[in-house]
């Protein structure tokens, strides 16, 4: 709010205030969902719709990346995309917490770069449990490619009506892996 005001005191729109907001929050931070993002994003045009469209995009080509490290390394990321998933043990998602940035809500949409640091391990999948305005509790889920020593973008573009409280209270609840072959 305070820097909507500060917008409408320099003259500046609603929209290009939030974008020029969203600049100083992730500036070149994190990995490539969030860089990527950032630059296509442009200081005018910061709405749902246009966040929601360049995250998923940059996910997958952030994603496409990486499993064409992961192939050229030997291994055919197409053989994991049944793979038996199991979840992390709460020691794993401490140890994947500790070695990635924090969560991310922007609008509606969530976004967690996280850096694989558990050898032997293909992350898969993310759940996040959050509240809608009616104060009820939801569970959304992604997938993603994240081989070990590897960071990949988790990208749930539609949270539904996220007010900026309900954002904090945004949790991840579980992680699930394959293993490696």
């Amino acid at each position: 709010m305070a820097v909507l005001l500060a917008a409408g005191a320099a003259g500046l729109g609603a929209e290009t205030a939030g974008a020029q907001q969203f600049r100083r929050t992730v500036p070149g931070s994190g990995g490539c969902v969030l860089q990527c993002s950032n630059e296509r994003l442009t200081a005018g045009r910061l709405d749902d719709y246009s966040v929601r469209r360049s995250l998923n995009a940059c996910r997958d080509q952030c994603e496409g990346e990486i499993k064409s490290r992961f192939s050229t390394g030997g291994q055919d990321a197409a053989g994991y995309a049944d793979c038996p998933e199991t979840a992390l043990t709460e020691a794993e998602l401490g140890e994947l917490r500790a070695a990635s940035g924090p969560p991310l809500v922007m609008l509606s949409s969530f976004v967690w770069e996280v850096r694989n640091v558990l050898s032997g391990r293909i992350l898969r999948r993310m759940e996040v449990r959050h509240q809608v305005p009616t104060l009820n509790e939801v569970v959304s889920s992604t997938r993603g490619f994240v081989p070990p020593g590897e960071t990949g973008g988790f990208v749930i573009a539609e949270l539904g009506d996220v007010t900026p409280q309900l954002g904090q209270t945004v949790r991840i609840v579980r992680v699930m892996a394959c293993t490696l072959k």
